[in-house]
């Protein structure tokens, strides 16, 4: 994943206080302006107990290669 995207997502989950479960993340992420591809793509997190913005963005470039890989 390119380290533009990684840093796109961070700031959607700026105010977060961890440990945090996907709902959390897509809620904080609309609040802070992110369009709904970007919410729907954070749905597909799986619901875990992430501790860190590094746990969320491991989960968030998985999601990202799958969802490129699909569209080759």
């Amino acid at each position: 994943m390119p380290k533009e995207e990684s840093m796109n997502i961070e700031r959607y989950m700026q105010g977060l206080k961890f440990p945090v479960q996907r709902a959390e993340i897509v809620n904080c992420a609309r609040k802070q302006g992110a369009d709904e591809q970007i919410c729907r793509q954070l749905n597909k997190l799986p619901n875990l107990h992430y501790r860190s913005v590094n746990e969320v963005n491991r989960d968030w470039q998985q999601i990202c290669n799958e969802s490129k890989a699909s569209r080759n």
